[in-house]
């Protein structure tokens, strides 16, 4: 498990873009390799290892509480040696500093297809601003 402070790069970021729509079989193996460490990942996921991530908004995120993670929706984004996959999901939205700001705690699992496991669990804040 790795924590990336809000914004910060991390390497899997910069792997090949990925139609999402091409790992069909991949990603289905992935979230079955996922289910089985579903629960050691989340618990490591607290209100204060996420307020920690944040760069911005700590006033706004003095207060934030976990949400329940009943049901995960994971997308494949990039590709990477070995044909690994880097897999994203949106946990929560945050609180912003901005009402133009939009930030999201995001969990991002790196799967080996050759090996069928989740080798990393990265979990960052992400955010955009509307115009």
């Amino acid at each position: 498990m790795r924590f990336v402070p809000e914004m910060a790069s991390f390497p899997e970021a910069a792997w090949q873009s990925l139609d999402p729509n091409s790992s069909g079989q991949a990603i289905q193996n992935a979230m079955l390799a996922y289910i089985q460490h579903r629960d050691q990942v989340l618990t490591q996921i607290t209100a204060d290892q996420v307020r920690q991530l944040s760069r911005w908004a700590q006033t706004e995120m003095a207060g934030y509480q976990m949400p329940a993670f009943t049901s995960l929706t994971f997308q494949p984004t990039h590709t990477g040696p070995e044909n690994q996959l880097l897999i994203e999901s949106v946990l929560d939205t945050l609180p912003s500093h901005s009402p133009l700001v939009t930030r999201q705690l995001k969990l991002y699992l790196v799967y080996n297809p050759q090996k069928n496991i989740i080798t990393k669990a990265i979990v960052t804040i992400r955010g955009w601003a509307e115009e």
